[in-house]
């Protein structure tokens, strides 16, 4: 004799058809929101990344034109700089000539040299 084995009811019907049908139709509504969270998750992932990458970029090419431009500057102020100490040595060398003075383009480059190099950011 066969032992009885016990059904476990989980609300289904106990006519065949319909428990077929109503299993069917829910096995078809996981399937597709498992497929469209799939592609939401495909679409939505390359998306951030993409947007994250050109924020990156965009702050980079900032970064790296800021450090361009300081190191332009910084030689800038240093061509400058050594062209000032050459004119200071001449006036030393040649101090007593009253025509070898600290005129006003010596001190107007002086100033500039001074006022690049304090807008300089390290």
């Amino acid at each position: 004799m066969p032992i009885p084995i016990p059904m476990l009811d989980w609300g289904r019907t106990k006519s065949g058809s319909e428990s077929v049908a109503h299993r069917h139709a829910k096995i078809g509504v996981r399937i597709a929101l498992v497929l469209g969270i799939a592609l939401g998750g495909a679409i939505a992932l390359p998306t951030y990344l993409l947007v994250t990458y050109q924020t990156r970029l965009e702050r980079s090419a900032a970064r790296a034109a800021f450090v361009l431009a300081s190191s332009d500057l910084g030689r800038q102020a240093q061509v400058h700089f050594k062209i000032q100490v050459q004119e200071w040595k001449n006036v030393l060398l040649r101090g007593q000539d009253p025509a070898m003075s600290l005129d006003s383009r010596f001190k107007t480059m002086l100033f500039w040299v001074v006022a690049r190099t304090n807008n300089c950011y390290y």
